[in-house]
């Protein structure tokens, strides 16, 4: 059954609100998952103050940790709390960006999760997700500062999620390193957040003839055949979707070792059941590194020269 969404428009100079309503298809949606009652309800949340220590920077993390809004958070969740947090945070995120028409991705960390068992990697305490420019200037014109309602089966109260965006994601230069994140997806529960980071042309580069050249705020660069054409997958049981060169990206920001290292963080992979396991629940392996022979996600994994196979294809 569709489902009915009151979209809030709220601009930070706190322009006049507008309500319209929009029935998104159902097309591409991941019907794999009970989709949570959804709505978007006005925001009561204060804009952030300006940090004394960091002058000009927009958003700003809870002194406890890099990884948690200060707003919400009053302290660091247990692990198994975080983890389902974390997937509550990127189911609604993408099922929300889903329906909006938002253009968006794995990256990062997040990727490297999804490489190995379309998870979230267990240690980790944010998910890290990149968007088109079409798609950030999307959101920042009709969904900056808007509150999202999820009333999930189980929980009587739901949970709010806030979808806002720094109002330096125009800038394009990396000369301001304070502001290298565009936007951020924040559960109002704990604190935790999606990083959201903006793929745009890098037109110094094109400039000099470097056709398909494109770049991130935080220093990031890429090629177009890089990202392009996306990868239809899941992750964390939502549809969502991979850059195409996946495997060549995570190499070049991680290393060869990423991709097949078997112990890291605390954490030993198990190859029967496929899933990174603490170290703590396994005291009768030898804390060591091992190297596979093999890539773990045998299903994930293709060739990194897969670019030369889809010229040829083309």
């Amino acid at each position: 059954m569709r489902s009915r969404y009151a979209w809030l428009l709220v601009g930070l100079a706190c322009q006049d609100l507008a309500n319209a309503l929009a029935v998104p298809s159902s097309q591409g949606r991941d019907e794999s998952v009970k989709p949570p009652h959804h709505r978007v309800k006005p925001q009561t949340v204060q804009l952030v103050s300006p940090n004394q220590n960091a002058p000009g920077k927009y958003f700003h993390e809870a002194s406890f940790s890099g990884h948690y809004d200060g707003r919400f958070a009053s302290g660091k969740l247990p692990y198994d709390a975080r983890r389902e947090h974390l997937t509550a945070l990127t189911h609604t995120y993408f099922k929300t960006m889903n329906d909006i028409g938002i253009e968006t991705w794995l990256m990062h960390g997040s990727l490297l999760g999804w490489y190995w068992n379309r998870n979230a990697l267990p240690w980790d305490s944010d998910i890290d997700v990149m968007v088109s420019e079409r798609s950030i200037d999307h959101l920042a014109k009709y969904y900056n500062m808007s509150m999202h309602h999820y009333a999930e089966p189980g929980r009587e109260a739901g949970r709010d999620y806030l979808l806002e965006i720094n109002p330096h994601y125009h800038v394009d230069s990396t000369s301001d390193t304070t502001n290298v994140i565009d936007a951020r997806w924040i559960c109002t529960q704990t604190g935790l957040f999606i990083d959201i980071t903006t793929l745009r042309q890098n037109r110094s580069a094109q400039a000099q003839g470097i056709d398909g050249a494109m770049m991130v705020k935080d220093n990031h660069h890429y090629m177009y055949d890089d990202i392009f054409p996306l990868r239809e997958t899941t992750f964390e049981g939502v549809n969502t979707r991979v850059p195409f060169a996946y495997a060549d990206l995570l190499v070049e920001e991680y290393g060869p070792a990423a991709l097949s290292k078997t112990t890291h963080e605390n954490h030993r992979w198990d190859t029967e059941n496929q899933e990174w396991i603490p170290l703590r629940l396994v005291p009768q392996l030898p804390v060591s590194d091992h190297v596979q022979e093999l890539p773990p996600n045998r299903d994930a994994v293709e060739r990194l020269d897969d670019r030369t196979h889809r010229s040829t294809e083309d």
